[in-house]
């Protein structure tokens, strides 16, 4: 028999359910999550796609490299498989007087441009990381890697718990309303993920990616965990 431990679903102010309730899942993660299956079927997806993305890519690139006067492309410290330090690339989405690791509510509250609220909207900025994906460094789909400034924020549990899988181009916590706040306001998104996930729910997390990229409707927070625990 399985063994159960309670999940608290919380989540902040903003997304009015400031109560929690509980949920059952299992300790460790998903045979999915770290299987060979999983990583065969993501690199074929993004091996299809790539000279879509290589093109995307190139365009964006140059946009960015007109409109900020800059290199378009920059690498970010972030925390992979296993608590490992990993380098991902990112496309440029301000100004070069923004910092790298400046957080998206220091950003919400500065002067951005158009062209900058349309990659960061859509997570064109991300597409890059593809590449990552078939190198096997990131996954299509699992807990987005953060920067440290961002994991201190979180319990012990919570690090423990994203560490081990490799993390993703997407995940619950983006397609979800709560993708606009800070990882650490409910960090049970991920862990959901992790605990329950399968082709069916990366299937689901990709489509609400596109859905969502589109500027249509995210999924509430206990939403989306319900449906990845079903």
């Amino acid at each position: 028999m399985q063994t159960l431990v309670n999940l608290d679903v919380a989540t902040s102010s903003h997304d009015r359910i400031r109560d929690s309730r509980v949920s059952a899942v299992p300790v460790g993660a998903a045979p999915w999550a770290s299987s060979l299956s999983k990583r065969l079927v993501e690199t074929v997806i993004v091996a299809v796609a790539l000279p879509l993305v290589v093109l995307g890519i190139l365009i964006l690139g140059a946009i960015s490299a007109c409109a900020f006067r800059a290199n378009p492309f920059f690498m970010q410290t972030r925390r992979g498989l296993d608590d490992v330090e990993i380098r991902v690339i990112k496309l440029r989405s301000l100004p070069k007087t923004f910092a790298s690791a400046t957080g998206k509510h220091e950003i919400a509250a500065g002067q951005i441009c158009g062209y900058s609220s349309l990659l960061r909207r859509t997570h064109l900025d991300e597409l890059p990381q593809l590449l990552h994906v078939l190198t096997g460094k990131m996954a299509l789909v699992g807990p987005r890697p953060m920067i440290d400034g961002v994991l201190d924020l979180l319990d012990e549990r919570s690090l423990q718990i994203r560490s081990m899988v490799r993390p993703g181009l997407t995940g619950s916590w983006q397609i979800s309303t709560m993708g606009a706040h800070s990882l650490h306001e409910c960090t049970e998104l991920d862990t959901a993920y992790v605990f329950h996930a399968s082709w069916r729910a990366d299937a689901w997390i990709i489509f609400r990616t596109v859905v969502s990229s589109l500027g249509m409707s995210s999924v509430e927070p206990e939403r989306a965990i319900a449906r990845l625990s079903g």
